[in-house]
């Protein structure tokens, strides 16, 4: 560790870092925080770079070793994000002189414009409820009912309380700590109302075992998994059900806006990257064919 990476300064950019981190409402983004800022601190002692005052050049360092050791593209972009939140908010609070990290100043890897995430297809989803309902498993009917339907994510269906449903409107808690309402299909809310007689009691909506708090998200895996696997698609996790959902959405001719809306999307590029479609794959041949038709 070098000299200047234990002076006050120092402590205070890590200081500023912490409490940036510490206001993010999800511990796993916490955490990937966390891990990002440990990485490059770690540079930083091993390269003697003072992280007060990093050079374009020792940023751009980093970003390339990255690389050198064969991360994708899309993680080295979300480290660098990462730094480049951190450092914004550390040289709005004067603890630090620059941000090196800026996408406008440093250069990122390529985006990925194919989106990696699998699309469950509806005949796996209708086997999957229809796996849980023969089970008897009213519970897991309705978590899945609202992944197909809604393509919630799980932190948002498992926070969902008792006191937020009132059929066919359901309030949630969207990722960055936004409430919006959303209208239910008929089905899920029969599922739903059904679920509730079973289990009058508690807060959460889906109550944890104790009953004290919500269900796990661990859990919600464990379900999602189990009734994926017992119809043949061991694969399938819960958000597979928004790229389905997304992809839906793009069939049936929806304005792209609604779809972003529904996914909870700050930009449309990432609701595309959920699309399974192959649009635009085609548009060559429907051109050419287009053209003969007009005999050019």
């Amino acid at each position: 560790m070098t000299q200047a990476l234990t002076t006050v300064a120092f402590h205070a950019f890590r200081a500023a870092a912490e409490q940036l981190i510490d206001a993010k409402r999800s511990e796993n983004t916490r955490k990937a925080y966390r891990r990002d800022l440990a990485a490059w601190l770690e540079f930083c002692g091993g390269y003697g770079v003072d992280p007060i005052a990093p050079a374009l050049g020792q940023a751009a360092l980093w970003r390339d070793q990255m690389l050198a050791r064969s991360l994708s593209n899309e993680t080295v972009r979300r480290h660098l994000a990462s730094l480049a939140s951190l450092y914004r908010v550390a040289l709005a609070q004067g603890v630090v002189r620059s941000n090196p990290f800026h996408p406008a100043v440093l250069g990122y890897p390529p985006a990925n414009t194919l989106g990696k995430t699998k699309l469950v297809t509806d005949d796996v989803a209708h086997a999957m409820i229809a796996h849980a309902e023969i089970k008897g498993h009213t519970r897991d009917v309705a978590i899945l009912r609202l992944f197909y339907d809604t393509g919630l994510r799980r932190e948002s269906i498992a926070t969902i309380k008792r006191s937020d449903y009132t059929p066919p409107r359901l309030r949630v808690v969207v990722k960055g700590g936004i409430e919006k309402e959303l209208m239910l299909p008929e089905a899920t809310c029969a599922m739903i109302d059904r679920w509730i007689i079973e289990h009058p009691l508690g807060a959460y909506l889906f109550p944890s075992r104790d009953g004290t708090s919500h269900i796990s998200l661990r859990m919600i895996n464990t379900i999602v998994s189990t009734h994926g696997a017992a119809v043949g698609a061991p694969d399938v996790h819960p958000h597979c059900f928004r790229a389905a959902l997304a992809t839906a959405g793009y069939d049936a001719g929806l304005p792209e806006y609604e779809i972003q809306a529904a996914l909870g999307h700050k930009d449309p590029k990432t609701t595309r990257r959920y699309d399974r479609g192959a649009r635009g794959l085609d548009a060559t041949v429907k051109i050419a064919n287009f053209r003969t038709k007009r005999g050019v």
